[in-house]
């Protein structure tokens, strides 16, 4: 999908994340974080592989994510440099309409708590198994009513 076109849809959709592959989007999310990334690469890892992603937020931890499904371009709307970093060194095309230091968490007090989990790692493959362990067991809690 030409970068551009995948971004101005992304802008114009209210969707927070959007794989796109050839000229369509194969999925749209409506979750925050990094759940979208993290269960395509569970359930449809093919879908990453060489294609657009756009999402409202990337950082180190979704940037590494995309690393791990081989993601062709990436656009955040608000990207850590950090990511920048990741996706540089990965040789994936990016770019985001705002640059910062680092993503905080949704009160603006701290890191985010995602950056946190990755920050020792430059792995993609490992920052995946940390991230789907860590969203299994959530899963697990809920469903079990804690």
């Amino acid at each position: 999908m030409d970068f551009e076109k995948a971004i101005a849809l992304f802008e114009g959709s209210g969707n927070t994340c959007m794989i796109f592959d050839g000229e369509k989007a194969v999925r749209t999310f409506q979750d925050h974080g990094i759940k979208p990334l993290v269960f395509t690469l569970m359930e449809e890892p093919a879908l990453l592989e060489d294609a657009t992603v756009t999402d409202a937020v990337i950082g180190r931890a979704a940037a590494l994510l995309c690393v791990e499904g081989r993601a062709k371009q990436v656009y955040g709307r608000l990207m850590s440099k950090g990511a920048q970093k990741v996706l540089e060194d990965a040789g994936i095309h990016h770019r985001a309409a705002t640059v910062v230091e680092q993503i905080e968490n949704r009160d603006r007090t701290d890191t985010c708590p995602m950056e946190k989990k990755v920050a020792h790692t430059a792995d993609s493959h490992e920052a995946y198994v940390i991230f789907s362990t860590f969203l299994k067991a959530k899963m697990e809690e809920e469903a079990a009513g804690k």
